[in-house]
């Protein structure tokens, strides 16, 4: 598997200023302190439990800091190799994703997140000391907001919103919005609109047209419609802030704003997200505030630590259509609490609109090649 304006500083520092105007969601998460080690360790579980936590994680934890067995893989390996022997205290939270366990523990000095699928906890990665492990996640994902209202398919709607994430795994993100309108070859070869091909094909469809783009595999998708955004952005992360920063009023859109900076709830995030009309760059600025919405998002999860990871995937999963396995997923979201939002640029892929038939399409720019290129996990 496969790295700010202006902005996004103001952004960054409204969220952090203003954390009182967002309502989080409490999550699932206990606390303890482990008792010290006095004697040679051993593969069985001190008689000590995390509140609320299974066992068998606890053990992990307990094994693992004292480098017992191997059943800590990669983890394990870099905690050993810090000389950090010795049980540090610890948080955990859990869920269940998808029929599969997912849990962040915090030590005083990592973040890890395991997966238990039936066959006992294990790692899969995280941050240890200042270090990333992350092993599967560098690579390139897209993420597809579709027009699906309620009732309908979001798999089988037009893609309105669609942008590309670069994650180096090492905390460094670029985000690249591609125009609804894009006028590009699909899976059978005949060119269209890139929105339609998931109405007509399904996200598979998608996944193949933006890989004839790109020149190399995309690494995984994530999706939601009207109904999944509102709820994710305005219940699940309890709202966004966001910065107007030219008068909105698109009556088809719903999108009504004053400039200046606000806390947005689902319905005024999807308007926000979705005017084009009363923009004077229409598609292009569409997809320029759909990256910021994203940013925000990002912003707003580091302001809830990453033990909320586990909780707000599982409030997700109704809304969440994705081909990443759970253990992929859980990384993807941590990568969240890696990432320094200042440093994530947000690109709108450059051309110019015409006109095929009746149809009012995006002829992409000659820079396009070189800007997918240089997306991080690219390759």
């Amino acid at each position: 598997m496969r790295p700010t304006t202006t902005r996004l500083l103001a952004l960054t520092a409204m969220l952090a200023a203003c954390t009182s105007q967002v309502t989080p969601a409490t999550p699932a998460t206990t606390t303890t302190t482990l008792p010290p080690v006095t004697t040679p360790a051993t593969t069985s579980a001190p008689p000590y439990e995390v509140s609320g936590a299974p066992v068998e994680l606890t053990a992990l934890v307990h094994d693992t800091y004292l480098q017992v067995g191997e059943s800590g893989g990669i983890v394990a390996a870099e905690i050993a190799a810090a000389g950090e022997p010795g049980l540090p205290s610890a948080q955990a939270s859990f869920a269940n994703f998808r029929g599969v366990g997912v849990a962040v523990v915090e030590t005083d000095r990592d973040t890890l997140a395991a997966v238990d699928d039936g066959s006992g906890w294990r790692w899969v990665g995280g941050r240890i000391g200042g270090t990333a492990v992350l092993p599967s996640l560098p690579g390139v994902y897209a993420v597809i907001g579709s027009d699906a209202r309620s009732g309908e398919d979001p798999t089988r709607a037009r893609a309105d919103s669609l942008h590309l994430v670069g994650i180096d795994g090492l905390g460094g993100a670029r985000l690249v919005g591609i125009p609804r309108d894009s006028w590009v070859p699909g899976p059978d070869g005949r060119t269209g609109k890139i929105n339609g091909t998931l109405a007509a094909g399904g996200p598979d469809a998608l996944i193949t047209t933006i890989q004839g783009m790109t020149g190399y595999p995309i690494d995984g998708y994530v999706l939601t419609g009207f109904d999944g955004f509102q709820e994710m952005v305005g219940n699940i992360l309890g709202g966004v802030l966001i910065t107007v920063e030219t008068p909105m009023n698109d009556r088809a859109s719903g999108a009504l704003f004053s400039v200046g900076e606000m806390t947005m709830n689902g319905i005024d995030a999807l308007a926000f997200s979705r005017n084009r009309k009363g923009l004077a760059d229409g598609d292009f600025g569409r997809q320029r505030n759909g990256g910021l919405m994203l940013v925000a998002g990002v912003v707003t999860a580091k302001l809830r630590g990453p033990l909320s990871v586990p909780g707000l995937l599982a409030a997700s999963e109704p809304w969440l259509y994705t081909n990443l396995s759970p253990a992929q997923l859980l990384e993807l979201s941590l990568a969240v609490h890696l990432i320094d939002p200042l440093s994530v640029s947000n690109e709108v892929l450059p051309g110019r609109s015409d006109t095929r038939g009746a149809a009012s399409v995006v002829i992409l720019g000659e820079e396009t090649a070189g800007i997918l290129a240089g997306l991080p996990g690219a390759g």
